[in-house]
């Protein structure tokens, strides 16, 4: 890969332009799914008021448990397609988080050995797991954007951040301060923080992908993309 086009000046900038214009849509998207969640969630507080103790509250609060989970995991990745699509100028809709359903057991098998790396470094030394963290971070938008599997989508982004560590490194300290002047602000601007660097995130995905030299990809990058959700 060719040295680094990443500029952090330019990454946030830019996501600054799709931020300011797209906010309302953005805040919408995040809205309904804190309401979709809500639903099961307070479903799951009434079953431990009216299911009778026993081994049948155990099966449907289990169930519901795990019915909030898939759906928080499913809508967080509907929310990273969106900012995809933001990026793209286009107008993601409710649908948009629902579109990566297909995708949630590879994510799901991709992202256990995204931890498991982490981990592994951690023990290690702290260092060698920052720097798994920094190097594999990309995975899921790889994922959405030419459904690869798990151990391509890991490589992809291992590739691609190849000469932008230190770079990244910074992104990451920029993200970590942004959030956290956020959430000092008595808490109200935690949200507008947390969807600014979630959205600057898939931004620098953008730029590093763009470097990419193809032939070096573990996959064919130079093939038609296929979004998921999207009908070629």
């Amino acid at each position: 890969m060719a040295d680094t086009v990443f500029s952090l000046d330019e990454t946030l900038a830019t996501t600054w332009e799709v931020f300011k214009k797209n906010f309302w849509r953005y805040l919408g998207l995040l809205g309904l799914t804190g309401l979709v969640i809500a639903i099961p969630s307070m479903l799951l507080a009434v079953a431990k008021i009216v299911v009778a103790k026993g081994l049948q509250q155990v099966i449907v609060m289990l169930v519901l448990t795990i019915a909030i989970a898939w759906i928080a995991m499913i809508t967080k990745i509907g929310v990273d397609l969106a900012c995809l699509k933001f990026l793209n100028g286009e107008k993601p809709d409710s649908n948009t988080l629902w579109k990566p359903t297909s995708i949630t057991f590879p994510y799901l098998g991709a992202t256990i050995l995204f931890y498991t790396a982490i981990a592994i470094g951690c023990v290690v030394l702290l260092a060698p797991g920052f720097y798994i963290y920094i190097r594999l971070q990309f995975y899921l938008y790889f994922m959405l954007e030419y459904k690869c599997g798990p151990i391509e989508s890991l490589k992809a982004s291992w590739y691609c951040t190849e000469n932008s560590f230190w770079e990244l490194v910074l992104f990451s300290l920029v993200q970590m301060f942004i959030e956290g002047v956020g959430a000092a602000i008595l808490g109200i601007g935690a949200i507008p923080a947390s969807m600014y660097t979630k959205l600057a995130e898939a931004r620098a995905y953008r730029v590093l992908h763009d470097a990419a030299v193809p032939d070096l990809m573990p996959f064919a990058l130079n093939k038609e993309r296929t979004i998921v959700g999207d009908e070629l």
